[in-house]
C-alpha cells in the first residue's frame, strides 16, 4: 500500500504542483503581496530553469540513454513549489494569519509531506538515482531562497504591494495590524501653549481690597 502510494506520488504530484504554485500566487495577490505571489511563481520557474540549465552541462545518461538524469526534473518542481509554500504559509509568512489553526497544521505536514513522498517514490522505484534526487532537493531549495532574497532587496515602497514599506514576503501581513493613533504637531502645540501660558496675577483694579 505505501509502496502504491509513494509510486503515484512520483508520477501525478509534479503534473500538479504548478497548478498549486498559480493557486498560492492567486491568494498572496488577493491580500496585497505581490512580492508573495511573484515568488510562488518565480521561485518555481528558477529552479526548474537551473535543472533545465544543469542537466546537459552534468550529463548523467538515463537508463534508457534518452535525455540526462541529473538533477530530477520531477523532484525539482515539487521541491520548489513546497519550498515556496512553506515561505508564505509557515508561520512568519502573509498567509499563516489567514489560516485557521488546524489549516495551518495541514500546510506545516504538506510541505514536507509532498516533496518526501516525491523523492522517495522517485528513488524507490528507480525512475532516478537518489544522488538525482537530492540534487533537485537542493536546486528547489537554493532557488526558491534566492528569489525570496531578492524580491525582499527591491524597494520597500514600490507597487508590487498595497501595503506601502511593509513589502517583504516576512512581514507583508503584519501591516495589517491597526496603529495606534500618534499625537500630531496640533497636539503638541497646544501642550507647548499650555504650558507657557503665564498665569495672570490679581491686580488692584480687580480687588477691593487692594
Amino acid at each position: 500500500m505505501v509502496d502504491q502510494a509513494l509510486d503515484v506520488a512520483a508520477l501525478l504530484l509534479p503534473p500538479v504542483m504548478p497548478v498549486v504554485a498559480a493557486f498560492l500566487a492567486l491568494l498572496c495577490w488577493r491580500i496585497g503581496a505581490w512580492r508573495a505571489a511573484a515568488l510562488c511563481l518565480l521561485g518555481p520557474a528558477a529552479a526548474c530553469l537551473t535543472t533545465a540549465a544543469l542537466k546537459p552541462l552534468l550529463a548523467r545518461p538515463s537508463g534508457t540513454g534518452e535525455g540526462w538524469m541529473f538533477p530530477s526534473g520531477h523532484v525539482t518542481v515539487v521541491a520548489a513549489v513546497a519550498a515556496a509554500g512553506a515561505v508564505v504559509l509557515l508561520p512568519d509568512g502573509v498567509l499563516a494569519s489567514r489560516l485557521s489553526l488546524a489549516w495551518r497544521r495541514v500546510a506545516r505536514v504538506s510541505v514536507l509531506l509532498v516533496p518526501a513522498a516525491t523523492s522517495l517514490g522517485t528513488a524507490g522505484h528507480r525512475y532516478h538515482h537518489p544522488t538525482d534526487v537530492v540534487g533537485a532537493l537542493l536546486v528547489a531549495t537554493v532557488a526558491v531562497l534566492l528569489v525570496a532574497a531578492a524580491l525582499d532587496r527591491g524597494p520597500r515602497a514600490s507597487p508590487m504591494t498595497r501595503d506601502g514599506p511593509a513589502a517583504t514576503i516576512g512581514d507583508a501581513h503584519r501591516s495589517h495590524e491597526p496603529r495606534r493613533p500618534s499625537a500630531g504637531p496640533a497636539a503638541a502645540d497646544v501642550g507647548a501653549g499650555n504650558a507657557q501660558t503665564p498665569t495672570r496675577r490679581p491686580s488692584c483694579h480687580d480687588q477691593t481690597r487692594c
